[in-house]
């Protein structure tokens, strides 16, 4: 995977033309001829476009799982544009436009689709951070300001550190999005890793195939350490005791990964 593409993140809709004679007043009732529908959006129209002049572009949005999310998403594969970004949620409406011609004004209706947020998984978020351009138009419904907050901060102490100390040849990191921040850092810089500098991080999180190299991290067992502090706070209301007594012992999971070095 290069860096030079562009991720889009954004709607794809169906939008739907009617003309009227006038808009109408408050309280006035109006009836609108249909135009036509065609599969529109305004960022996966940009998408659309990129493509169009040869670009490598990615589409990331969360839509439902209708027939009418196929042939929006069909369309843009035609385009020339890649949409395993995409994520289903079928609790979602289709995502459409309503665009009323009256004389030279437009005026675009947007029905909402009931998608409030989206979480980017860790793939998505890994094409994301290593785009040449991100473009979009959203704000809030994106949850993925601390998650790139965290890679800039594994990057920018990355490079302080190998500024301070450049014949440094080990680094480990408490937190797997800065271990990988600083992963990216590196190999931007054609600092060899594992070969001159090697890294290891902590906690587990899952840093799939988007990442060139797959950080060296321990799952700490955070979900067994939940569940099983959730099963003692249940057994100690019912005046229970747990098997195996007070003592509750956890086995965690080295992964290797790519990043350190082997003799």
């Amino acid at each position: 995977m290069t860096d030079d593409y562009c991720v889009f993140i954004g709607d794809a809709s169906f939008d739907e033309y009617y003309r009227a004679d006038n808009w109408p007043h408050h309280g006035t009732k109006i009836e609108l001829e249909p135009i036509g529908t065609y599969p529109g959006g305004m960022i996966a129209n940009a998408a659309a476009v990129y493509a169009g002049y040869g670009e490598e572009a990615h589409f990331c949005w969360v839509m439902n799982d209708s027939p009418n999310t196929d042939l929006l998403l069909a369309d843009l594969a035609e385009s020339g544009v890649d949409t395993r970004l995409v994520d289903r949620d079928n609790t979602l409406d289709d995502s459409r436009c309503i665009i009323v011609i009256a004389g030279d004004d437009h005026t675009v209706l947007t029905p909402q689709t009931g998608l409030s947020r989206i979480d980017l998984s860790d793939e998505a978020l890994a094409w994301v951070t290593g785009a040449r351009y991100v473009y979009t138009a959203i704000g809030d419904p994106v949850n993925v300001a601390a998650r790139l907050t965290a890679l800039a901060k594994g990057r920018e102490m990355t490079a302080k550190m190998i500024e301070r100390t450049p014949d440094l040849d080990f680094l480990y990191y408490s937190n797997d999005m800065i271990g990988a921040g600083g992963l990216l850092y590196l190999l931007e810089q054609g600092i060899d890793v594992p070969g001159k500098v090697g890294l290891a991080a902590f906690n587990g999180v899952e840093l799939l195939d988007g990442l060139p190299r797959q950080l060296a991290t321990m799952d700490a067992c955070r979900r067994e350490i939940g569940v099983k502090a959730a099963q003692i706070i249940v057994a100690h209301n019912k005046g229970e005791t747990l098997p195996g007594g007070p003592i509750i012992a956890l086995s965690p999971k080295l992964a290797v990964g790519d990043t350190l070095r082997r003799s």
